[in-house]
């Protein structure tokens, strides 16, 4: 939405807090960390008397520049003096129209865009006023105002159907300043509740002459006010720093983020009484101990001034005990969670992911607290995870994590997160860096590591059971050593090792050192696993049959084979080879890995002459048709009465058996092969066979090729 400056004539700012109200949760506004801002315009710019509407906005910020952002809009009325009320989670403020005896309502608004007037009881609240509407909500919930004719502050109770006046308190300068300035007087324009110091006020006097009324030495100073009821120096007002203009001259909106740092919205301008007024857009950090003022973005242009702090919060802090550090092996981070709310908050989680190639080298875990690590965080890892954490009411948490940051150099920066909180905070809180002005900042550390003139070798594949030199070389001006799996340790440069069995992946650490500086290099050692594969046992064959080398189901498609020698084979690079020789030969398969692996595998094949068949004797067919013709059906050997068949095998190309049959006689077919394995048909096709003959006790061996043929 674009902002022009005659549009506006007031903004306010205030920061949404979590709630403790269940009863309000539903219809409260939520918190998510950013600011809101209320503007409210003219319905028609040329009618002085038109009817205003007031839209309440969130701000972002960030390099520079401010942005507002989810805009809610409350038609028909001028609001000034907002306040986020903790009692209910709802925001007040004060409307521009008066009542008849001249005091203006204070209003109710709700996240919907509707709102409410609370009329004043008949108690002593009739019997004071408020013109300017400097206002916010104190920690107690009170809604806190700023009577300018009377220098008081107003305490009201605002969370019933009426404006009741709890307290009133006169403001007063301190002795010291009272003794220099006289009688107190401040135009004050906004002020703003410290969520550190709940009972602590601050509000900013602008730097120009516009009331004559207050004194010259107030310009452009930082008010702090003890605001603590119970306090005996309630409502003295004392000086901050030196007189500090810096990027604007009036601040019309101050407002504390949940980390306690004090924001303004301001001018670099005057006040001009005739129109346009003054022209706010700029953001600017305020330091409450010094009165310093930083510049941190601009945004849309507004005018006129007001604003609210929030005073209980959840925040988290992170910070470096050093940060800039050189030749540290460990970085320190502080971690300071603080809940102000008067409730505890329970199963909230938190979540620190350290930068990359640091380590949680050690914790320190919060005293007083419930919590629980979650599995696979902490010591060890990159990661620390406190799942079920309570923060207690109104109570500091503190954790120190201390993280491995050997060999690491350059800046480094991150963020812890606080999730699963309640609705009303947005569900998440991100950590800030108390070192910056900045709100909800990474925290940053430096590593200046000095670094030696070294190298070592890549990361490696090693095939199990081979040595392996690992091979550095070193910077003479630094010591050095390596470190590994089963206590290894060597200083030479480089050493010869033997990984151990039964891990496939093995880191060693190549470690330098100079003075407090060390640098740590990792080399990773891939364990490769030799090849599998098998060949048949040694075994005899007759002249002119063939037998498969490997048994079946071996073929690994990441290996290579190769077999040697070549003859008699019916491949050689190929894992289940059919071997017909001629003579006696040894055959070796050499199988290599991917990975560059080897293994060797060794088989003898015996070749005998075929014993010669007796007058008569066995005929054994080379070939039958088993396709149910009634024709040469079955594989049967041929003999004479004479010869008993003891035994008849059928084997396929991977030297499966697949067929057997003992004791027949040729006349007996049903002893015979049919061309089936378990049931099923094979394939058409060349296949082996043993056949053992008996003939006048004489016993014979025949083996041969078979074709099945359909």
């Amino acid at each position: 939405m674009a902002f022009k400056q005659r549009d506006f004539l007031v903004f306010a700012v205030c920061l949404g807090i979590m709630t403790l109200s269940q009863s309000s949760l539903a219809q409260g506004f939520v918190c998510d960390g950013r600011f809101f801002i209320s503007l409210y315009a003219d319905q028609d710019a040329n009618n002085p008397n038109a009817e205003k509407s007031t839209e309440l906005h969130k701000i972002n910020f960030g390099q520079g520049q401010v942005d507002f952002t989810d805009n809610v809009v409350f038609p028909d009325i001028e609001l000034n003096g907002l306040g986020y009320n903790s009692k209910d989670n709802l925001i007040y403020g004060v409307s521009a129209q008066r009542t008849l005896r001249g005091i203006k309502n204070v209003v109710r608004l709700f996240p919907d865009g509707t709102y409410e007037v609370l009329e004043p009881d008949d108690g002593a609240i009739r019997d004071v006023q408020w013109d300017f509407a400097a206002a916010s909500c104190s920690a107690d919930g009170y809604y806190v105002v700023h009577d300018r004719g009377s220098q008081q502050l107003h305490y009201l109770d605002v969370t019933g159907d009426q404006v009741r006046l709890h307290a009133s308190i006169a403001l007063k300068w301190t002795p010291d300043v009272a003794e220099a300035l006289g009688d107190f007087y401040v135009a004050m324009d906004d002020f703003a509740y410290d969520v550190s110091d709940p009972g602590t006020i601050y509000s900013y006097q602008r730097g120009h002459d516009l009331d004559p009324r207050e004194a010259e030495e107030t310009r452009g100073r930082l008010l702090k006010i003890d605001a603590n009821l119970a306090s005996p120096t309630v409502g003295t007002v004392s000086l901050v720093g030196e007189p500090d203009q810096g990027p604007v001259v009036h601040i019309g909106a101050m407002f504390f983020d949940t980390g306690g740092k004090l924001y303004g919205y301001g001018s670099a301008t005057p006040f001009n009484p005739n129109p346009p007024g003054l022209t706010h857009e700029r953001l600017v950090a305020i330091n409450k101990v010094t009165g310093e003022i930083e510049l941190i973005g601009t945004g849309p242009l507004a005018q006129g001034s007001d604003g609210c702090s929030c005073p209980f919060a959840i925040g988290m802090q992170m910070q470096v005990a050093t940060e800039e550090v050189g030749c540290q092996s460990t970085v320190r981070y502080e971690v300071v969670i603080n809940n102000s709310a008067a409730a505890a908050i329970t199963n909230v989680v938190f979540t620190d992911t350290l930068p990359d190639g640091m380590r949680i080298a050690s914790v320190t875990f919060p005293d007083g607290v419930s919590y629980r690590v979650a599995a696979g965080t902490g010591v060890g890892t990159p990661v620390l995870t406190l799942e079920e954490l309570s923060l207690p009411p109104g109570t500091d948490v503190s954790l120190v994590i201390e993280a491995d940051a050997r060999g690491l150099s350059g800046a480094f920066q991150h963020q812890a997160h606080l999730t699963n909180l309640p609705a009303a905070l947005g569900g998440e809180v991100v950590s800030d860096d108390p070192a910056t002005d900045r709100p909800y900042d990474a925290t940053a550390v430096t590593i200046t590591q000095e670094t030696p003139r070294a190298t070592t070798m890549p990361d490696t594949v090693v095939c199990a059971g081979q040595p392996l030199t690992l091979l550095a070389e070193s910077d003479p001006a630094w010591s050095f050593h390596w470190t590994g799996p089963d206590e290894f340790y060597s200083e030479e440069a480089s050493p010869v090792i033997d990984p151990p069995t039964g891990q496939d992946s093995l880191y060693y650490y190549f470690h330098q050192q100079r003075g407090e500086c060390t640098v740590v290099d990792s080399v990773l050692v891939r364990v490769a696993l030799p090849p599998e594969s098998a060949v048949i046992a040694d075994t005899t064959i007759t002249l002119g049959t063939s037998i498969p080398l490997a048994p079946a189901g071996v073929d690994d498609a990441t290996v290579t084979y190769q077999w040697l020698p070549n003859e008699g084979l019916s491949c050689r690079d190929c894992a289940n080879p059919i071997a017909s020789p001629v003579v006696s030969t040894d055959y070796e398969l050499v199988v290599n890995s991917a990975a560059g692996c080897t293994q060797s595998f060794g088989v003898s094949v015996t070749v005998e002459e075929p014993v010669a068949a007796p007058a008569g004797g066995v005929h054994v067919p080379n070939a039958f048709t088993p396709n149910g013709d009634g024709r040469n059906d079955v594989f049967m050997p041929v003999a004479n009465r004479q010869v008993v068949f003891s035994l008849l095998e059928v084997y396929n190309r991977w030297g499966e058996r697949i067929f057997r049959s003992d004791n027949f006689s040729s006349a007996d077919q049903a002893s015979g092969w049919d061309g089936t394995y378990r049931g099923q048909r094979v394939t058409a096709g060349t296949y082996t066979f043993r056949l053992v003959a008996t003939e006048e006790e004489v016993r014979r061996e025949y083996r041969g090729k078979l074709h099945l043929l359909y």
